[in-house]
């Protein structure tokens, strides 16, 4: 595993709540997935929050 903890990463936008603007997804974040297209998933989903909030 390895990746910036969870407790640093705003859950519902991936930011980083230590540098404002800074979106932390995908693999970055500290997490671990089984195999089956898990990572593939929150690839797509914290990557889909950062644009939704970027967009904002």
């Amino acid at each position: 595993m390895g990746g910036v903890s969870l407790s640093e990463i705003n859950e519902a936008t991936s930011e980083s709540l230590l540098i404002k603007g800074l979106y932390i997804t995908g693999e970055l974040a500290d997490r671990d997935f089984q195999c089956g297209g898990y990572n593939l998933s929150n690839a797509w989903i914290t990557g889909l929050a950062a644009a939704d909030d970027i967009a904002q």
